[in-house]
């Protein structure tokens, strides 16, 4: 109990932090967002796709009510996804990397947006990335020029991206993501030792994955994925 305590107290802290670090962006009208510090200087902003997406994540994580913030923070993801859509250099580089196009998936269900034809396209788009074994690379410019190099860590994200707080279990790609997930169960069998970031998205994402369809599919143990974990020589431990 006390450590749940903390937690949200936690995040209560972090929520009111990003409260008080809106900022405007640019040239769309209404649109507010964050930066990817919070205490970086008021003069250089920075407002881009990490940081407004942290900053719908963790509000909503707080317990925040979707409304004004939300709904600005809300045009800035929009402009920005259509400009990469529309190959604007700035945008475009941004969305290569597929972590950041799984938290825009991620804060645009958090937000309330989940139906918005932005939210489909983006979701589509993350898919389509996907490498033949079912996980993902850091990184995708087009069908002929991406990360061709399978990523624990970034296949995770996705699929927990992908899935947390999704009400239509999966948004009807269940079997797409299971063959995501046992390539994560696989490789958490085959080697040997983790440090423990990769390691706990690894374990948390199939187990998420266990909650969804289709029916009949043989479920993945977590008994047989438990990796041994390695700490880093940086680690205060």
């Amino acid at each position: 109990m006390r450590q749940d305590y903390g937690f949200h107290a936690c995040l209560d802290r972090m929520a009111a932090r990003i409260d008080n670090a809106e900022l405007s962006y640019g040239d769309v009208p209404d649109g507010r967002g964050w930066g990817q510090f919070l205490d970086g200087p008021k003069e250089h902003p920075q407002v881009g796709p990490y940081g407004v997406c942290s900053g719908i994540i963790v509000r909503s994580l707080a317990g925040r009510e979707h409304k004004g913030r939300e709904q600005a923070a809300l045009h800035v993801l929009f402009a920005m996804y259509r400009r990469h859509e529309a190959g604007q250099p700035t945008e475009r580089r941004c969305f290569t990397q597929n972590l950041r196009l799984a938290y825009l998936c991620l804060a645009l269900r958090l937000a309330g947006a989940s139906a918005a034809d932005v939210a489909r396209r983006a979701q589509e788009e993350l898919l389509a990335r996907r490498l033949p074994n079912g996980s993902w690379g850091d990184w995708w410019i087009n069908d002929q020029n991406y990360d061709q190099t399978p990523s624990v860590f970034v296949t995770s994200i996705v699929l927990l991206c992908l899935l947390l707080f999704q009400n239509d279990k999966g948004g009807g790609q269940a079997q797409t993501l299971r063959q995501s997930a046992e390539y994560l169960a696989r490789e958490l069998i085959e080697v040997p030792e983790w440090s423990p970031l990769p390691a706990a998205a690894a374990l948390a994402a199939p187990e998420r994955v266990n909650e969804i369809g289709p029916p009949g599919v043989m479920r993945l143990e977590s008994k047989q994925v438990r990796p041994k974990m390695v700490l880093s020589p940086f680690s205060p431990d």
